[in-house]
């Protein structure tokens, strides 16, 4: 069984951006996945250009010398509808916070905010709650090294042999 979800960005106009993605959403997957690779606006922004998935990687663009397809998944790589197995109609839509928040079918719905901060919503339940997913995750973003401060690095390394 699958563990599907919804995928959103939240807009300007109060509606969210979204996708869906069929498999693989509880958070220890699909939102570290979103929290390690997908924590800007502009790399969202590529994500969603992909329309529904089938399942997120880390990875958006496939090596187009290898095979990527429901049967050959290249490894991290994004598995999406229309690009990788050819279904129409699976452009990300704007949708209502009703709409992302009540789809009896998905397990979670993943929230970036106009903050530029990942929150998610267990579905199904009662009351539903939204929660920070790093926080939910313990997840401490890792300092990013430019390619600068890598040359630099190895310069200073080697200057030091």
């Amino acid at each position: 069984m699958s563990t599907r979800v919804w995928i959103a960005k939240e807009l300007d106009n109060g509606k969210y951006r979204s996708i869906y993605c069929h498999s693989d959403g509880y958070p220890s997957h699909t939102g570290m996945i979103l929290l390690k690779h997908y924590d800007t606006e502009k790399k969202l922004d590529e994500l969603l250009k992909l329309g529904d998935i089938s399942i997120i990687g880390g990875i958006l663009a496939p090596d187009p010398t290898k095979p990527h397809n429901r049967v050959e998944q290249q490894e991290c790589v994004t598995l999406a509808y229309g690009r990788d197995i050819g279904k129409k109609n699976v452009e990300a839509r704007e949708r209502s916070y009703s709409a992302i928040t009540t789809e009896t079918n998905c397990d979670h719905t993943y929230i970036f905010t106009r903050e530029q901060k990942w929150m998610f919503v267990k579905l199904g339940q009662p009351k539903l709650e939204v929660k920070d997913l790093a926080e939910e995750l313990k997840y401490e973003p890792q300092e990013t090294v430019t390619e600068n401060e890598e040359t630099e690095d190895a310069e200073t390394l080697m200057q030091s042999m």
